[in-house]
């Protein structure tokens, strides 16, 4: 491998993202396309971790508690202690509960 080959730059699990300072967190000297386990320059090994689906939905439907990936919000909640936090519905259930006012039309109705 030359300097001009891209590395795979893989860090260990728990390490990613962090500064390159250690032995444990320097990242993978192998070719982007090595397979098997990664390598740092110290020669220590680790490996490979299945990387995350990035399409999986965040927000869950306050009705039936599923998971959606197509939020519908509904309504705002104050809190007394820090902000407050938006509610979602499904598709599939946005007929089935009351949208809650937000905070403008709470506003507007005072």
């Amino acid at each position: 491998m030359n300097a001009l080959t891209e590395t795979c730059g893989a860090q260990r699990p728990g390490f990613e993202g962090r500064p390159h300072i250690g032995i444990n967190s320097l990242p993978c000297f192998l070719g982007t396309d090595h397979e098997g386990c990664h390598r740092n320059a110290w020669g220590q090994s680790w490996e490979r971790v299945p990387v995350p689906d990035v399409n999986v939905p965040d927000v869950v439907c306050v009705a039936c508690g599923n998971p959606t990936g197509a939020p519908i919000e509904i309504g705002y909640v104050e809190r007394v202690s820090g902000p407050g936090y938006v509610q979602h519905v499904c598709p599939d259930c946005l007929y089935e509960r009351p949208a809650l006012p937000t905070p403008s039309e709470q506003l507007r109705a005072m």
